[in-house]
């Protein structure tokens, strides 16, 4: 579905597989590496567990994201 919704608008998706703590910096590094404008952090207990880890490691990296959850922003 993400991927339709992407290809439909034109635009280059990038899935950044982060499965425990330590992926979550290099997953975050290689989106600003490739020139990404923004994430979208999808709904998983993984990344919900995650979630202060993804959004310092994407302020600090200057990358807009979305979140599923309003407590996550």
């Amino acid at each position: 579905m993400t991927e339709s919704a992407a290809l439909s608008l034109n635009l280059k998706l990038q899935v950044l597989e982060v499965r425990r703590r330590e992926d979550v910096a290099g997953a975050v590094r290689a989106a600003r590496d490739s020139q990404a404008e923004a994430l979208n952090v999808f709904s998983s207990p993984v990344l919900s567990s995650l979630h202060r880890e993804i959004i310092a490691f994407a302020a600090e990296y200057r990358l807009p994201a979305i979140y599923q959850w309003k407590e996550h922003c």
